[in-house]
């Protein structure tokens, strides 16, 4: 009995996502169209967010040394959009893939340089690093550019942290199918960007542990291997397929329902 409830239990989140998937062709976000990231001029530091927070979480004095005062490029995939409530100052946040950001704050007269991006851009901007907010967030003043540039591929996107523990390589082909349907399906619409949001903020303590423990690994492929399926579906087939494939779930699911009633029956009138 635990069995089939299981079963349908995954059939059921099974049918819940690809329905969600298959709600249509994935549009992507607009946005700016990217331009090279920016090379580093004199008297400018190029850094990413991720790095910066890096920089402070390690040692904040020496990050201040190293920042504070000096005008920063830092890149990164923006987290939100706002204003502050009291002052009506606009301010952006890049994501660090941690539990802290990198807020970037614009004089009120500059805030047009902000209407032509949106959350989920990988941008650059320009301020005067700050350093670290009461709120332990490391932040620009009076940033004066924004722009969207292309994201770097270093092999680290903050997205398959657990995949890449659990399968040994960035570069193996069931991260590469969730890392599509990542790209595909989820940083297209704002749900799917917050979701990835709190993935990277919630899942490298989990990949430290596996990469300290091998011995989880295949316990934690296995729990991959229904997003790994399903993630196979959505990318790998039209959407005639989808259909196909969805109408046949349900069929199963309505099979075993109709089976564990008449098991039930049969055990009352037994």
């Amino acid at each position: 009995m635990v069995i089939t409830s299981v079963i349908i239990a995954a059939v059921v989140g099974v049918v819940l996502v690809v329905l969600y998937a298959t709600g249509g062709e994935p549009v992507p976000t607009p946005t700016s169209t990217p331009t090279p990231t920016p090379t580093c001029e004199a008297g400018v530091i190029c850094v990413t967010a991720r790095q910066l927070c890096d920089d402070y979480d390690d040692n904040e004095i020496a990050a201040d040394h190293k920042y504070k005062g000096q005008i920063l490029e830092v890149s990164g995939t923006i987290d939100e959009i706002m204003r502050l409530p009291l002052t009506d100052e606009p301010f952006l946040t890049l994501d660090c893939g941690l539990l802290i950001d990198v807020w970037c704050y614009f004089d009120k007269a500059d805030e047009s340089l902000m209407l032509e991006v949106v959350e989920g851009d990988y941008v650059s901007v320009r301020g005067e690093c700050t350093g670290k907010s009461l709120l332990e967030q490391p932040q620009l003043a009076h940033s004066t550019s924004v722009q969207v540039v292309a994201a770097p591929d270093d092999g680290d996107d903050g997205w398959c942290f657990i995949a890449t523990a659990a399968y040994g390589s960035y570069l193996d082909s069931h991260v590469d199918i969730l890392r599509e349907f990542r790209d595909s399906y989820l940083m297209t619409n704002p749900v799917g960007r917050g979701l990835v949001t709190v993935y990277y903020r919630l899942s490298p303590p989990v990949a430290q542990l596996i990469d300290d423990h091998p011995s989880l690994k295949p316990i934690v492929r296995a729990g991959l291997w229904p997003a790994v399926a399903l993630s196979t579906v959505a990318v790998s087939t039209t959407l005639a397929q989808k259909i196909a494939i969805v109408g046949g779930l349900a069929l199963v699911f309505y099979t075993l329902v109709l089976w564990l009633k008449r098991r039930a029956l049969r055990r009352l009138t037994g």
